[in-house]
């Protein structure tokens, strides 16, 4: 019940903000995840599940760039980032992200709020951002935004 309860929270809430999921290929088989709203203010974390041939689709997406060993830190400046979040709005048990599952060969996309890609900027830059990681070891792409 309380999947179904957090599920439907979320799915109202991307429907209220018109948050920015561009970044979600289609073809995801499985969604999970957590949405928290205050004020305006948005903290969103899902996970999406791809069978095997999900790292085709996100190799042949503009959108997407491969991670390279430049690219491990600021990636996970902005994980880093956002666990402070979850930690504050009480919802670290529910964002179960690891930082080593960052590495060479899998694919990112980052987006600020004043819209601009980005890939070798460090968070503290921006207090509004999107990053989509396709894992290609778990074939699942973990979405963080985080709108404050």
């Amino acid at each position: 019940m309380k999947k179904i309860i957090i599920i439907s929270t979320f799915i109202f809430t991307i429907l209220l903000c018109g948050c920015n999921e561009r970044g979600i290929l289609k073809g995801y088989t499985g969604m999970s995840g957590f949405s928290s709203e205050s004020f305006g203010d948005y903290t969103d974390y899902s996970k999406y599940t791809y069978n095997e041939s999900g790292e085709k689709r996100f190799e042949e997406s503009e959108l997407y760039s491969e991670v390279t060993s430049e690219d491990i830190e600021n990636i996970k400046s902005y994980f880093d980032n956002f666990r402070k979040w979850a930690e504050a709005i009480d919802r670290l048990d529910d964002f179960d992200f690891d930082n080593s599952l960052i590495t060479e060969g899998d694919f990112f996309f980052i987006e600020t709020k004043e819209g601009e890609k980005i890939s070798d900027t460090v968070y503290e830059k921006f207090d509004n951002y999107s990053v989509y990681l396709y894992d290609s070891e778990t074939d699942i792409l973990f979405y963080i935004h985080n709108n404050l």
